[in-house]
């Protein structure tokens, strides 16, 4: 709905939106998020597990989520990745993050859900009852009122060394 408002208001054809929307998609895919993977990533990951934690993906996304996973060769690092296309929930709806603890076997109140986004992830999760904290890479969430890291490596020196952010 919000890319069709954004399209009619952008002049595109209405027999053109499909059209355009699959090659925003697509190009968000290649570009976006999973096509500049920091360096370092699947090393952290990897850590994380050997230090005992089950990791899961939970993305507001269009399907593709496990695809770049597997793009990326981070794939095998998670136990579950959900989908919201799949799913048929989105962050911020509490029920995405319990399918996720679900599938899991892991209780609320043992997860912390890493997000970039205040209202989306954190809220979201603190509605399923998590703990979550903030990847801000490039600046600092002002206003959060969570645990902020600047890096998932920085993160995971925090948990893997006795800490809890």
């Amino acid at each position: 709905v919000y890319l069709e408002a954004l399209f009619a208001g952008a002049g595109v054809p209405a027999t053109r939106m499909a059209e355009v929307g699959e090659c925003l998609r697509r190009l968000h895919g290649e570009r976006h998020l999973w096509g500049r993977l920091v360096p370092g990533t699947r090393e952290t990951l990897e850590r994380l597990r050997a230090g005992g934690l089950r990791l899961g993906v939970v993305s507001n996304s269009d399907g593709r989520v496990e695809e770049a996973l597997v793009a990326s060769n981070l794939r095998d690092c998670f136990d579950v990745v959900l989908d919201s296309a799949l799913v048929g929930v989105e962050k911020p709806d509490p029920a995405i993050f319990r399918a996720a603890l679900d599938a899991l076997g892991v209780a609320p109140s043992d997860a912390l859900y890493v997000g970039d986004l205040y209202e989306v992830d954190v809220l979201g999760a603190r509605a399923a009852g998590m703990d979550a904290v903030l990847l801000v890479p490039d600046s600092p969430a002002s206003g959060a009122d969570c645990p902020r890291f600047q890096s998932l490596a920085e993160l995971a020196d925090d948990l893997l060394n006795g800490g809890r952010f």
